[in-house]
């Protein structure tokens, strides 16, 4: 027996079947009501998780800074309990002031343990969202960066502004990456040192920036439909790249041999092109797909030239273009090579114009086109 289910939002469908006789027992469909907020649409489980996730936060914020506190308690021999009473701004006033002068036991921890306090931004986290919000962290953090080429830390810039340091609500002005924060805490910690102190700065450091390891998925992998004893590779891979080239070129050649009545799935190469199991063919079948793609190539070359293609055809194509042509600024990486080609070749075409362009191609355009081509080189993926 087998059960089978499609789990969607507001119904669950299942089937079972019986393989021994090759037919199904009962199938039916669950239905229930979408788990969303019916104003904004949300999930209902959202302000759950997020909520979940604050308090998680918080607790372990709350640990790493009373394991940091014992650990500047135990190193400079003094009052656990002193370290947090002071007031912030004097606190800021300290963390410039370790950078030129001793600064007395409890001064020092009340210096090192409000800078973890306030680590700022994850350097990993807003370098990969794409969110609104975290484009206006990384525009702040990229110019206040610019700010150390002047100073020497955080805290002696944010106090040169002689203006509010903490961010008010909506506004990141005064935010710092992470790995910048780190760095003055490191200079003070060696900069104490230097006067005296023997304080250890990696012991200190690894526990104020402290940071779980992200989740591994390892484990959620499955196996490969082909090769049951390994585990499926990424999508990206150049296995997954491959498989995938593979998969478009059998499934074209099948829909071009069915429209000319050529199609016969007895045959091994079509069976073979059935499956998908291209990854797994022998030499012999590739030449022989190798042999029908450079055909078909060709015959749609010539039925170009000769004028044979529909209007519906010519949008269909323009829409597919200008549809991967706005999909160049979705990808930083795409967006890069994009107007890097444009660098390299003199010209700048925005997406705007490139889209004008291609919407304004004609049938004649593309039949005086084709008739000025010929086929020179196919790439063809082999092992």
């Amino acid at each position: 027996m087998e059960f089978g289910f499609d789990i969607g939002i507001s119904n669950i469908g299942w089937a079972v079947f019986d393989e021994e006789n090759n037919q199904f027992i009962a199938s039916g469909v669950r239905k229930f009501s979408i788990p969303e907020n019916p104003k904004t649409k949300e999930p209902l489980s959202r302000a759950r998780g997020e909520a979940r996730r604050r308090r998680k936060t918080l607790s372990r914020k709350k640990s790493r800074l009373r394991l940091l506190k014992n650990e500047l308690a135990k190193e400079l021999d003094i009052d656990i309990k002193d370290i947090e009473q002071n007031s912030i701004n004097t606190q800021w006033t300290l963390r410039v002031k370790a950078l030129d002068e001793k600064l007395s036991k409890l001064e020092l921890a009340k210096a090192l343990f409000h800078i973890a306090k306030h680590r700022n931004y994850d350097d990993l986290k807003y370098s990969i969202s794409e969110d609104e919000e975290s484009g206006k962290i990384k525009k702040s953090i990229q110019a206040n960066a610019k700010e150390l080429n002047t100073f020497r830390t955080p805290a002696e810039y944010l106090l040169s502004l002689k203006g509010r340091i903490r961010n008010s609500q909506g506004s990141y002005a005064n935010s710092f990456a992470q790995s910048h924060i780190k760095k003055e805490f490191e200079l003070i910690v060696n900069t104490q040192n230097s006067f005296g102190y023997n304080l250890n700065c990696e012991k200190l450091s690894s526990i104020a920036f402290y940071s779980r390891e992200l989740k591994s998925f390892e484990d959620k992998v499955g196996f490969c439909s082909f090769f049951k004893d390994e585990k499926r590779c990424a999508k990206d891979s150049p296995s997954g790249t491959m498989f995938i080239v593979y998969g478009k070129i059998i499934n074209k050649l099948i829909e071009i041999a069915k429209a000319r009545g050529t199609y016969d799935k007895n045959t091994k190469e079509w069976q073979i092109a059935d499956s998908n199991g291209i990854v797994l063919a022998k030499d012999e079948i590739i030449q022989k797909i190798f042999k029908k793609a450079t055909s078909i190539k060709s015959y749609k070359i010539e039925n170009l030239k000769k004028g044979e293609i529909t209007e519906e055809d010519i949008e269909n194509a323009k829409k597919l273009i200008i549809a991967s042509v706005k999909s160049i600024t979705s990808e930083q990486d795409t967006e890069i090579t994009y107007y890097y080609g444009q660098e390299l070749s003199g010209t700048f075409t925005t997406i705007t114009d490139y889209e004008n362009k291609v919407n304004s191609v004609t049938k004649e355009q593309i039949v005086e086109i084709a008739n000025s081509v010929s086929i020179n080189t196919i790439y063809f993926l082999k092992d």
